[in-house]
């Protein structure tokens, strides 16, 4: 009973040495770490469009003014990474939602825009010997039509593919014509989970 006893206080005291960790110590220890807009907020590799916080937003409107993310990718391989959007639209915005087009780039100067369509070309088992699988043919976004006149919130969760850099630019986009000149204000933060040496 005495043996039980020491080894149950033993893992104990481990435990409460654990949580004394600070949390990068912590990550380390569990193999991950976040980084994120919060301790990489400037250069030209920031995960994030507000480097102030969210009182510092982007000014967006259709067909004037976008907002890029570039960001190093190339330690995180194919993963699911997290994008915090906080956005608010103009009390006029009815007509034009928040596009997000996602682009893959081996050296930050040529990037090539993500296949929405295809997760997994391999996954082939279902299909025929003569089944083709059909790439788009045109741009593929995400798109939020956010509340106007109002500040809104929304965590976004997105596959990543394997590269060493990747481009998230935000646009407004209307159907109308003549185009419909909607504007609003957006802060973007990407969230990676870094992979550590155990």
């Amino acid at each position: 009973m005495k043996k039980y006893l020491l080894s149950a206080f033993f893992l104990l005291i481990l435990a409460g040495v654990f949580v004394a960790l600070n949390p990068s110590t912590r990550a380390y220890a569990l193999g991950f770490l976040i980084r994120s807009g919060a301790n990489v907020s400037t250069g030209s590799l920031a995960l994030t469009n507000c480097p102030s916080g969210t009182t510092t937003p982007k000014w967006l409107q259709v067909g004037l003014a976008t907002s890029t993310l570039t960001f190093a990718t190339d330690s995180i391989g194919p993963a699911d990474a997290t994008l915090l959007l906080q956005v608010n639209a103009s009390s006029t915005n009815t007509q034009s939602p928040l596009n997000i087009h996602a682009q893959a780039s081996d050296d930050a100067i040529d990037f090539f825009d993500y296949d929405l369509t295809v997760k997994n070309l391999l996954n082939t088992t279902s299909l025929a010997a003569t089944s083709t699988i059909t790439l788009a043919s045109s741009t593929v976004d995400l798109q939020w039509m956010p509340s106007f006149h109002s500040t809104t919130t929304k965590a976004v969760s997105f596959q990543l593919m394997p590269a060493r850099f990747t481009r998230l630019t935000f646009s407004l986009s209307t159907t109308t014509s003549p185009a419909t000149q909607d504007s609003m204000n957006l802060c973007a933060n990407v969230m990676l989970q870094e992979p550590t040496a155990r």
